[in-house]
């Protein structure tokens, strides 16, 4: 087992977490590392998609160096087909895909995905040295937007819906992780957002746009020992009145995940919870 240490600490509005190996708790591997002489750092492939109608859609990630992932994006109000249970406790990719469409086969790609993830964790870590050669940008989605409308007002006298925010994705008892410790933490309304992690827990990150007018946008990164740099994973809007939720679970212990969510409006909802040892 990979048992290279990790500390967990409080950032600006976020928490230091772990993430769990692809089908167990703690990271997989010896704890040993190996050169890989001009060898590409591994950025994210989207595998599969699913399309609920409405907007709602789900879609599933590799995301190199022994991670998977899973973003679900709906709607304020839509009921996600992913439940909290599922995303923090369910091993793979495979299993994940099941919770969402139970009947037939998982896709090839799902199936190949959840083997990568599986092989990389079982070997040495590989040092990389090389970027890939086309890495996700970062959104300007709400920048751009700006220029053909303004941010709305708080229509249903609400807050901008912060304390809905808050009853559905804010607080423990939302969630579940019967086996292991579970923990939540969350903000609102905020200009911008950034949470971090890195070892053996599974993570459940979830953005909320409160505006009505203007989108937020999120944006993924690793970084860490045995990559060259910051690597890119995943980016993209948060539409007005939407959540959109991450679940990333494997890699390496002595690497961290970053997300990142902006809101021009200053109306961003980031809560996330984590479930391990």
């Amino acid at each position: 087992m990979n048992t290279k240490s990790f500390e967990i600490k409080v950032g600006i509005a976020g928490l230091a977490l772990a993430l769990s190996s692809v089908g167990c708790a703690g990271a997989a591997g010896d704890g040993s590392q190996v050169q890989g002489d001009d060898a590409v750092a591994e950025t994210s492939k989207l595998v599969h998609s699913v399309d609920a109608g409405n907007g709602h859609t789900v879609e599933f990630y590799d995301f190199g160096e022994g991670q998977v992932a899973v973003k679900e994006q709906y709607r304020m109000g839509d009921k996600p087909l992913l439940e909290h249970a599922a995303a923090l406790e369910t091993a793979t990719l495979a299993d994940i895909y099941r919770r969402v469409r139970s009947t037939g086969a998982v896709p090839d790609a799902i199936v190949r995905a959840d083997l990568h993830a599986a092989d990389t964790l079982s070997k040495p870590q590989l040092i990389r040295t090389t970027l890939p050669t086309e890495p996700v940008a970062p959104p300007e989605v709400a920048t751009v937007q700006q220029a053909a409308t303004t941010c709305s007002a708080d229509l249903f006298h609400d807050n901008w819906s912060a304390q809905w925010f808050v009853d559905h994705f804010g607080s423990l008892w939302n969630y579940s992780c019967s086996q292991y410790f579970t923990n939540v933490n969350h903000v609102e309304n905020q200009p911008s957002t950034h949470s971090w992690a890195g070892g053996s827990y599974v993570w459940l990150w979830k953005g909320f746009e409160g505006d009505f007018n203007i989108a937020g946008s999120f944006y993924i990164y690793r970084n860490g020992f045995g990559l060259p740099a910051n690597i890119p994973l995943a980016s993209g809007t948060i539409p007005p009145r939407h959540v959109v939720e991450w679940t990333i679970r494997g890699g390496w212990s002595n690497q961290t995940n970053h997300v990142t969510s902006d809101s021009y409006c200053k109306h961003a909802g980031m809560a996330q919870a984590w479930c391990g040892l």
